[in-house]
């Protein structure tokens, strides 16, 4: 992931085809705007070999009760090279030394085995499913974390 030097993401490439569809692209913008205005600096780019090959971040600042929602993509023509399991690692090593969160959820729709798989790999176990009325049926998941303070 990208740290907050500007100077640093001058020269970053974009794989061919983008980063993602248009529309969620100017979701996750959306997001980074919502949570800058609330002082949570939690949204990133990843970024492999100088190139932008996906975003991540937290969903909402935590919560009072220390739970925080991740979110995260990687662009379809960079999937299957370990890149959004690095990225949510990433995330939990940060979340493990911030004091103000506890717990990570994140869901994941019932066909994206890659996405469930990502998660398991970083400790995630499975809560529950729920139904959304865009995306359809979730499933729901949980990391407790063990704090490095």
């Amino acid at each position: 992931m990208l740290g907050v030097d500007s100077a640093s993401h001058r020269d970053l490439a974009i794989p061919p085809g983008g980063i993602d569809e248009r529309h969620i692209v100017e979701h996750v913008r959306a997001i980074a705007a919502k949570l800058r205005k609330q002082s949570c600096h939690a949204t990133w780019m990843v970024v492999a070999n100088n190139e932008v090959v996906g975003l991540c971040g937290f969903h909402s600042p935590p919560s009072a009760e220390g739970n925080v929602e991740i979110g995260y993509n990687t662009a379809p023509n960079r999937r299957g090279l370990g890149h959004a399991t690095a990225a949510v690692r990433a995330m939990l090593i940060l979340a493990e030394n911030d004091p103000a969160i506890h717990t990570i959820t994140a869901e994941t729709t019932i066909e994206n085995i890659a996405s469930q798989r990502v998660l398991e790999r970083n400790g995630f176990v499975r809560t529950g499913q729920r139904l959304d009325p865009e995306d359809g049926e979730l499933i729901t998941w949980r990391a407790e974390l063990q704090p490095l303070r």
